[in-house]
Formats: structure tokens, sequence, C-alpha cells
């Protein structure tokens, strides 16, 4: 699935079933490549890849990525806040219509 944005970025995502893949992210530049490896949601390492460089970071952590969720929900509700300014009611809107979008053109119902 390819995503354009108006600034002229793109985004190439694949999901599959059938196939193991490797659950990375790719963010590639004009010099250089960042690389995060495993799980893109729980990262412990990076990789820059350059032209004649190539160095991977341990930041030796271990999480399963939605530790950060948690805190910030827990410092929303002691705020007596309704919503995020990370990730407003909008945008996660415009997230569940395109979630909803994607299920509709691969015929996924649940």
């Amino acid at each position: 699935m390819t995503f354009q944005y108006d600034s002229g970025a793109t985004a190439h995502l694949k999901s599959s079933l059938l196939e193991d893949l490797p659950t990375e992210a790719t963010f590639k530049f004009e010099n250089a490549m960042v690389k995060i490896n495993g799980m893109f949601h729980q990262p412990s390492t990076v990789t820059i890849i350059t032209k004649n460089h190539k160095k991977t970071y341990n930041f030796n952590y271990k999480s399963i990525g939605y530790n950060y969720e948690t805190i910030h929900f827990n410092e929303l509700l002691r705020q007596g806040k309704t919503e995020s300014d990370i990730m407003t009611f909008n945008f996660s809107e415009q997230l569940i219509n395109t979630l909803d979008k994607v299920r509709a053109l691969i015929n996924l119902n649940y």
C-alpha cells in the first residue's frame, strides 16, 4: 500500500498474514537511511546507513511500545484533559477512517 502526502513524501506499507515480515520501519532521506530494527513499535536498536557508513545504536531498552501511551494517558487524566495535544481526536478519527478504507479494499470484516 502506498500513501502520497501533500508535502511530496511517500509511505510504502506492507502487511501479511501469509509471510513472516521484518516489522521494521525504514526512513529514506537524500543522504542517509534510518532503519528502526525489529518491531518498529517497540524498538531497541536503530541503524543509520549512509553511502560510506553503517552504524547501529543499541538503546538497551525493553518495551512493548505502549508504555508511552499509558504514561501520556495517565498525565491527561491527572490534568483533567479529555483530549491529547499529541494524538488529537481529529487525527484519531482520520486514522480510523483510513483503516476502514483499507479494510474495505481488502474485504476484511470482523
